[in-house]
């Protein structure tokens, strides 16, 4: 920006004139700085196609969470799991299940056992290093959920999960 301001100041003033390769070097090197701080820009944050792809994987994690939240809030009140993910869809609490955000399929849910499930999704990419079991979690201090719990590789990954009832006693013991 600076090297346009120059360039325009000198050539107002006449100091250019007689030499014509300064204004195409300072021209040169300004065209070769923005390219630079582009390459550089693309280098740290990544493509555009790259960015999209996380959001959408953050989109997923943040979907899968939803569901394991409301399939134990199931539990707790019924004392059973799910047999389908439709079964959480209620129209007083104004919960639909999430489906993913880029193909518009559901996730897949798959009963193991009467306390155990799985919730599996299609990842596009590994997760952040920054979110990963390797470097101590970047929590959401608004949420009991870990971030690394949901932490994936690229393709179909599924999340087993087990509803632990001490820390989820069914709500009819609580009364």
């Amino acid at each position: 920006m600076g090297s346009v301001f120059a360039y325009y100041f000198f050539d107002l003033r006449g100091l250019w004139s007689r030499e014509e390769k300064k204004s195409v070097l300072i021209g040169a090197v300004s065209s070769f700085v923005v390219l630079l701080v582009l390459v550089v820009g693309f280098f740290i944050t990544g493509s555009p196609t790259a960015q999209r792809d996380l959001r959408l994987d953050q989109e997923r994690v943040s979907a899968l969470q939803s569901i394991q939240w409301q399939i134990t809030n199931f539990w707790q009140q019924k004392e059973r799991l799910p047999q389908s993910l439709e079964e959480l869809n209620d129209p007083l609490t104004m919960f639909a299940v999430p489906v993913d955000p880029q193909t518009g399929a559901s996730y897949r849910y798959i009963v193991k056992s009467e306390r155990v499930f799985a919730l599996c999704a299609e990842f596009t990419q590994e997760t952040p290093s920054y979110l990963s079991k390797e470097v101590p979690a970047v929590r959401d201090p608004y949420s009991s959920i870990d971030a690394t719990s949901f932490a994936h590789g690229v393709g179909e990954v599924c999340f087993e999960r087990t509803i632990d009832p001490d820390k989820f006693p069914p709500l009819k013991a609580i009364r």
